[in-house]
């Protein structure tokens, strides 16, 4: 609903007044009774490098180097800033942390320059004079390279800010806040130059009007400025006087003032084609362009009930602020020191720090008790008077709460830190103090915020290109190990094609080699390797030599089976013996027979046919041996086998024998049960009469206890009829205490009767105090209604003075 306002606000007349805002003391003469002076130029200066957004300048000099006035001495880090001068010629003594003019009072990097009084200059850049000959862009790089930034405060680089075309140039020469007198005095001294400088600025923009907006409270000013418009001849100027209220000299409240027009918090100027700077701003630019001179001094004012001499100084960049208070005749020591006015000024501790761009007025006031800090009332005062139309009390509420989500709903960033909240606030709470914090704390969290970010990102850049890595890593090597095998299986197949060749050669040879012994052996054996026949001769030596052989083999023979007979008869030996030792004799025979044969085949191996004969006559002597040594082997496992037969027939008379034992000890142990089951029979008979005995007794036991019964079924009896009569007594004093329950259960209800008419009679006293009181809130609502009504009154008749 709120940006729907602000939406159709933009559409209204202009009514050259905003909302809130306060009428305070100007203090402003008391710095403008004399003309503007030059300071001294101090021994040394301390030019700062802090930047606007908190980074340091990379300095461009070097301790010991000699600087001229208008060098440049240090580079912006960023594009949030400008380049830094040397304010006059002298040596760099030192470049590192000093106090800086800031409102954290934390110090910063400084290059620290010891004037050498010669205040030498380097050589002025190009004529640029005939600034329409030039492009926008060679006018915006010496804007740039002169260091012009906004002198009314934020120190935003002008020359980003020209970069926007825009049809109407607004020239802030309000200069509403109290103390603060530099641009005053500037449009007195420089209103030609600054004449001029609007039209440089609105050639830059493509601008088709200047608007000056200026407070009714600088009647020379405004006089003197006029005068410069109309020597200037240009239509496009108009010189618009604003009524004297604070904030009017914030560009959002002056351009509702000049031209009616509202800007939305959430959007620029540029959006409506407006665009707003600073008087002195434009004096800068007015030198630069036709000076070629960079910005290295500003009209400051040195003011305050504290201050000797309030006056307005021309310093020049870096000057120490005691430098400045020592100009102006000294402070006292129990002042209070602020840089700017007394609404948007903070105080420093060091006053050794040098002067920047920014520093428009050092206020001296009297040390005042500091006011004790009560907690909110809720009054809506700092609402009713803030010009941004914000909710003060939330936004204090939520900042001491650090409710950051809450603080960006209710637009704390949308706060020009005016300072109107807490001037009108009753239980001094510092306000700005509160926003200025939370806004430091939001930014730090959003910066840390974005760190976590950009640390996010390149978190998963490197896991990506790991697991890249990774990829074309294991590719590589299973590209490796494919190329690994196919190189060993062909290794494989030649080493197999090779082996198969070795293995058929060394075949190859073997049978050279096999073929080569056949023939030298038949060749000795007396063959013909050709025809594979036996000579006739040959053949008949080994018949021969055969016959004899077998002769002799069978001589042996009936000698060794006489000797068999010999032996069997006489039956001296042992059979164990007989069969070793026929064993023994088959086996030498065997051998003799294989040996004899080995013999006969080794000496006669003239012919094929007569080796056939002696093996077939060895293998034949071996198979008799062999039958013969199985029928002596299974003679003597019949003999075994008898042996055998009387050990089984041992062994059942053994068994029989076991069978007698166990039927004897089978009969004894009958004959003890049946003498045991008499003696059981005995003591049954014994048991009987003795559980007869107990029969007897259970009876008896059994009589008495019935006796025993019936003698208390008796007595209870006659209990009863005793009891009877103490009943009948009990029940008459029951009767006797109904009776009284009943006579009280009366009388209460007499009391409660007598209790609801005693109510009755007090609700009819209380209904009519009731109408006496609805009475008295009757009138009271009247007289309500009748007070709000006045309000109202009052509201429309104050809005109705606004409109007109």
């Amino acid at each position: 609903m709120r940006r729907l306002s602000d939406w159709f606000a933009q559409f209204k007349p202009s009514t050259k007044a905003f909302h809130g805002g306060l009428h305070v003391p100007a203090h402003k003469t008391q710095s403008t009774q004399k003309p503007s002076r030059a300071a001294v130029i101090a021994p040394i200066l301390f030019v700062s490098l802090r930047q606007r957004d908190g980074k340091m300048q990379i300095p461009e000099v070097s301790v010991g180097d000699r600087v001229l006035r208008g060098q440049i001495i240090s580079r912006p880090s960023s594009p949030a800033s400008v380049p830094r001068h040397a304010p006059t010629s002298g040596t760099v003594q030192a470049i590192g942390q000093h106090a800086d003019v800031h409102a954290s009072n934390m110090s910063a990097q400084c290059i620290v320059i010891e004037s050498d009084g010669k205040d030498e200059a380097q050589p002025p850049l190009a004529d640029l004079s005939d600034y329409t000959a030039h492009s926008r862009d060679d006018l915006l790089a010496r804007i740039q390279q002169c260091g012009i930034a906004g002198l009314g405060g934020a120190g935003f680089p002008t020359a980003r800010k020209l970069q926007h075309t825009t049809r109407t140039l607004v020239i802030n020469a309000a200069e509403c806040e109290p103390y603060i007198t530099c641009d005053d005095m500037q449009i007195r001294e420089c209103s030609a130059e600054i004449i001029k400088g609007a039209q440089i600025t609105a050639h830059i923009l493509g601008a088709e009007r200047i608007l000056f907006g200026i407070e009714d409270d600088k009647p020379e000013a405004i006089e003197t400025l006029k005068q410069a418009v109309l020597a200037a001849d240009d239509p496009r100027i108009s010189v618009q006087v604003v009524p004297t209220k604070y904030p009017s000299g914030n560009s959002r409240q002056l351009f509702e003032l000049l031209l009616g027009v509202r800007v939305p918090p959430d959007q620029h100027a540029t959006d409506f084609g407006l665009i707003c700077h600073n008087s002195g701003t434009i004096k800068a630019i007015h030198d630069a362009i036709i000076l070629g001179q960079p910005l290295i001094e500003r009209y400051v004012s040195v003011t305050g009930e504290a201050i000797a001499k309030p006056q307005v100084l021309r310093a020049r960049i870096g000057t120490p602020i005691n430098a400045l208070l020592a100009e102006a005749g000294g402070a006292d020591d129990q002042a209070r020191l602020l840089i700017g006015g007394p609404m948007m000024g903070y105080a420093i501790s060091d006053y050794s720090a040098g002067l920047k761009k920014t520093t428009n007025c050092i206020l001296l006031l009297p040390h005042t008790p500091s006011e004790v800090e009560e907690a909110c009332i809720r009054c809506a005062r700092c609402s009713d008077a803030c010009p941004m139309e914000l909710l003060p009390q939330q936004l204090y509420w939520y900042s001491r709460n650090e409710k950051h989500d809450q603080l960006a709903h209710y637009r704390l960033f949308d706060c020009i830190e005016c300072g109107v909240c807490a001037s009108v606030c009753p239980s001094n709470i510092p306000l700005v103090q509160y926003y200025r914090h939370s806004k430091a704390d939001m930014r730090q969290a959003s910066r840390e915020q974005a760190h976590a970010e950009r640390a996010r990102k390149r978190h998963e850049a490197r896991e990506a290109r790991l697991e890249r890595e990774k990829a074309e890593r294991e590719a590589r090597m299973a590209e490796r190990r494919a190329h690994l095998h196919a190189k060993q299986n062909a290794n494989n197949q030649n080493d197999q094609a090779s082996n198969a060749d070795d293995k058929q050669s060394a075949i190859e040879a073997a049978k050279a080699r096999a073929a080569e012994r056949r023939f030298k052996r038949q060749s000795n054996e007396g063959f013909d390797p050709t025809t594979q026949e036996q000579t006739s001769d040959s053949k008949k030596a080994a018949i021969e030599a055969a016959k004899e052989r077998a002769a002799a083999r069978r001589a042996e023979r009936k000698k060794a089976n006489s000797d068999e007979t010999d032996s069997g008869t006489l039956g001296e030996k042992p059979r164990e013996d007989k069969l070793a030792e026929a064993r023994r004799q088959a086996r030498q025979q065997q051998k003799a027979a294989e040996s004899k044969t080995d013999n006969e085949a080794g000496s006669a191996a003239e012919t094929d046919a007569t080796e056939r004969e002696d093996k077939l006559a060895a293998a034949k002597a071996k198979a008799e041996a062999r039958r013969k040594a199985r029928q002596q082997q299974k003679t003597a496992e019949n003999k075994t086998d008898n042996a055998d037969d009387v050990d089984a027939a041992e062994r059942e008379d053994k068994l029989a024998a076991a069978k007698a034992k166990a039927e004897a000890r089978r009969q004894a142990r009958q004959q003890q049960k049946a003498a045991e089951s008499k003696t059981d029979n005995k003591a049954e008979s014994a048991n009987n009469v003795e559980a007869t005995e107990r029969e007897d007794k259970l009876a008896a036991a059994k009589a008495k206890a019935e006796a025993r019964r019936q003698a208390r079924q008796q007595q209870k009896a006659a209990e009863s009829k005793t009891d009877n009569k103490a009943e009948s007594a009990n029940n008459v004093e029951a009767t006797e205490r109904e009776d009284k329950l009943a006579a009280a259960k009366a009388k209460a209800e007499a009391r409660r009767k007598v209790r609801q008419q005693q109510k009755t009679a007090e609700n009819k006293t209380d209904n009519k105090a009731e109408s006496a009181n609805d009475v008295e809130a009757t009138e009271r609502e009247d007289k309500l209604a009748a007070a709000k009504a006045k309000a109202e009154a009052r509201r429309k008749a104050r809005e109705q003075r606004k409109e007109s």
